[in-house]
């Protein structure tokens, strides 16, 4: 899996959830430890390109 970046430092996504909407796609990702590495909400057409 890539690694998802969030300021200076870089972390693995060990977990990565995805709820599917008609014009939101909220993404959630946490490491091994069970911290959020990431956490918003994309467009449809921004969710491919991330």
């Amino acid at each position: 899996m890539e690694q998802i970046t969030r300021g200076d430092r870089c972390r693995e996504a060990t977990r990565v959830g995805v709820d599917l909407a008609k014009q939101v796609i909220q993404v959630h990702a946490v490491d091994r430890r069970g911290r959020v590495i990431t956490s918003r909400a994309l467009r449809r057409d921004q969710f491919l390109p991330w």
